[in-house]
Parts: structure tokens; C-alpha cells; sequence
């Protein structure tokens, strides 16, 4: 017995510690996962939270551009309908013609009026800012690679990956701090 005495000690203690190591991961595992699945308010709380919108499955949803467009086209068709028929209803009334024309008109005005268009370009993972570059250029957002490429050299380690969101026609600047942005 004295003979095998640190080979049964040894095998001791390793048991002991592996039964402690296996209850530790259980009981985190179990901690992490929580007991009941959560209702619909503690749902929408957590989401607003997080910044997160819950929206039901069965609602339509839309993007901006989608909805811009279904704006100016029925802005487009009420001033189709509503000025011819106003001036047909109106006869020989200079006063109810011009005025409900010229409602539509400012309406069609301001709703036709190009918004600055939005841009977006992924950032994928260990792009270089040449690929970067020619993605921007293919956006039509820059018209000189090369020049581009200048400015940005002292950023092309700092830059970010994901989506960069681009409004109208950015400067070099705007650009760079976008795509050095964290988006995480």
C-alpha cells in the first residue's frame, strides 16, 4: 500500500477536483438560461432596452424609400383628381380654383423635392482601404481612388467593420469618419 500511496493520492484528488469542476459548469450553465420564457410585456421591455422595436409578425412593415415613394404617388394622384375636379366643381370661381391648386402643387413641390439619397457600404472584415476605395468609387460617392487613398492612409488601420450609412455626397472627411466609426 505505501508503495502506490501518491499514485491513490493523486487519483483521489483529481476525482474530487473533476466533480467540482463538472458541478461549477452546471451550475452555469443553469444560471445563464432562465427558467421560464419571458411574457410579451417583459418582451417589449427588454427590447426597448436595448434600443429594439418589437413589431408583430403579421404587421406590414416599410422601409423610407418605400414609404417616400407611396407618399409623392398619392400626393401625385390626389393632385391629379383633386385639381381637376376642383376646377370643374368651381366653374367660374377664380378664387377656390387657384387655391386648391396650388395646395397640391406645393404638396406634389416638397414631397418631388430629392431628398439627399442614403448610401450604404458593408466594411467586411480585414478590408484594405483600397478595397475600401473602389467600393466607394463604385457608389459613385468619390471620383478619385487615388486621392481618397491619400487622405486616408494615416486611418487605413483604424478602419471599422460593417455598415457605413452615407447621405448626399459626403467630403473625404465625412467619409473617413464614417468608416473609422464604431458600429458595434
Amino acid at each position: 500500500m505505501r508503495k502506490r500511496r501518491g499514485f491513490i493520492i493523486g487519483l483521489g484528488l483529481g476525482l474530487m477536483l473533476g466533480a467540482a469542476m463538472l458541478q461549477l459548469m452546471l451550475a452555469a450553465d443553469a444560471s445563464r438560461l432562465p427558467g421560464a420564457p419571458l411574457t410579451g410585456e417583459a418582451l417589449k421591455k427588454e427590447a426597448a432596452a436595448q434600443g429594439f422595436a418589437l413589431v408583430p409578425v403579421e404587421e406590414k412593415t416599410y422601409t423610407q424609400q418605400e414609404l417616400d415613394r407611396a407618399v409623392a404617388e398619392a400626393v401625385r394622384k390626389a393632385a391629379a383628381s383633386g385639381g381637376g375636379g376642383a376646377a370643374q366643381k368651381g366653374g367660374g370661381t377664380g378664387a377656390s380654383a387657384p387655391a386648391d391648386s396650388a395646395s397640391p402643387d406645393k404638396a406634389t413641390a416638397s414631397s418631388q423635392k430629392p431628398a439627399a439619397e442614403k448610401y450604404a457600404f458593408y466594411i467586411r472584415a480585414n478590408a484594405t482601404l483600397a478595397e475600401v476605395a473602389t467600393g466607394l468609387k463604385e457608389l459613385g460617392l468619390i471620383e478619385d481612388e487615388e486621392a481618397f487613398i491619400r487622405k486616408a492612409k494615416p486611418y487605413s488601420g483604424k478602419l471599422r467593420v460593417g455598415p457605413s450609412v452615407f447621405e448626399g455626397k459626403p467630403t473625404f472627411d465625412r467619409i473617413i469618419a464614417e468608416i473609422t466609426r464604431a458600429k458595434y
